[in-house]
């Protein structure tokens, strides 16, 4: 769960604009920096943990067949739909 209300086109431009950064542990260094990838911080600042799955790809989850050439790369519109 995260504790911003914003609205998805804000949070959107949060993550695209790249003059918008934030430092370790504040959980958009972790959502815009793949760099940071395997990286296991103790805490996010910013997300409340609710539960979770550790895994570090798809391909480790068990039982679950994840093919990557079926996502193109596109993400919905942020405008909510009329």
């Amino acid at each position: 769960m995260i504790a911003y209300t914003s609205p998805r086109d804000v949070l959107q431009n949060l993550v695209d604009d790249p003059a918008y950064q934030y430092p370790a542990p504040d959980m958009w260094a972790y959502i815009k920096n793949y760099s940071l990838y395997n990286t296991y911080p103790t805490q996010i600042n910013g997300a409340t943990f609710l539960s979770y799955t550790y895994y570090d790809d798809y391909s480790q989850l068990p039982g679950f067949s994840y093919d990557a050439t079926q996502f193109n790369g596109e993400l919905p519109a942020a405008s909510q739909p009329q």
